[in-house]
């Protein structure tokens, strides 16, 4: 009760200081637009935009779906893809052998010359995250079919894979986190109304921990042998992303009610001009 007083108590003042609202809550005021009159409390044009604001944000929050499983998938590649690399073989000329641990670094030293791939593509953020989510399902099912080899060559029917094997998993990974992370940021600032921005990106950490979690839970439960727990997780992003590129294709902001666009300055001043 205290926060919405408050908050009803700060849109106030914002419309008084433009002379839109009365800053007492309880007087109505007289508002023209298009040639008549309409009579409104403050604290009820108020309680219109937080509901604005609450419809826009859940409708940005939907689209983030799929960040569970994904985030889920790029933080256990790490334990998961280092534990499928102790059956290769580490050999690598000039080099010589190479430790499991310092393989995480193949990824970051890909998406260096990446970084610029997400504005490269002349696609919307939303596209771009589709992408990327593609592409992580993919590095999975890749990951699986590698874990295949490495199951025939424990029983010896051929020899160690080389860890060349692995790297196109890792440059898919690496795509897709190019692609989903800074499309991510720039949906979420650009989408979502100014006063839940924040809230916004808390939801996306959120998902990072929930994806997490489930990984974790699922590595622990699933009594498969690794490489089907790769394909359940590739499979699964595959999915969810063609279940979120119809999402994608009919998103469209949340319309303004018509008490707070008549109150919006830009349209104020194209009414001006």
């Amino acid at each position: 009760a205290v926060v919405w007083r408050d908050y009803c108590c700060h849109r106030c003042k914002r419309y008084s200081r433009g002379g839109k609202v009365a800053t007492d809550t309880s007087q109505p005021f007289l508002r023209h637009g298009n040639g008549t009159s309409t009579v409104i409390a403050a604290a009820d044009l108020a309680s219109l935009r937080l509901k604005h604001e609450v419809a826009q944000m859940l409708n940005v929050i939907v689209l983030f779906a799929p960040l569970v499983v994904y985030s889920g998938l790029s933080f256990q590649s790490f334990s998961s893809w280092q534990a499928q690399a102790t059956e290769l073989d580490l050999n690598i000329w000039p080099i010589g052998a190479v430790l499991v641990e310092q393989l995480p670094i193949i990824k970051f030293l890909m998406i260096i010359p990446l970084v610029r791939l997400s504005g490269w593509l002349p696609l919307g953020p939303l596209a771009r995250m589709d992408l990327g989510f593609a592409a992580s399902g993919c590095a999975f099912i890749v990951a699986g079919m590698l874990q295949e080899r490495c199951a025939a060559a424990r029983t010896g029917d051929m020899p160690k894979p080389p860890l060349v094997l692995q790297l196109p998993q890792w440059l898919l990974l690496s795509v897709s986190e190019t692609l989903v992370l800074p499309s991510l940021l720039q949906f979420a600032y650009t989408e979502a109304p100014d006063s839940m921005k924040a809230t916004v990106q808390a939801c996306a950490g959120v998902a990072d921990v929930a994806g997490n979690v489930l990984a974790g839970v699922c590595f622990k439960w699933l009594r498969t042998s690794l490489a089907i727990q790769f394909y359940i997780f590739g499979g699964s992003m595959l999915v969810l992303t063609v279940i979120h590129v119809p999402m994608s294709c009919r998103y469209s902001p949340v319309p303004k009610p018509v008490e707070l666009q008549d109150l919006d300055p830009s349209n104020a001043d194209q009414e001006q001009q």
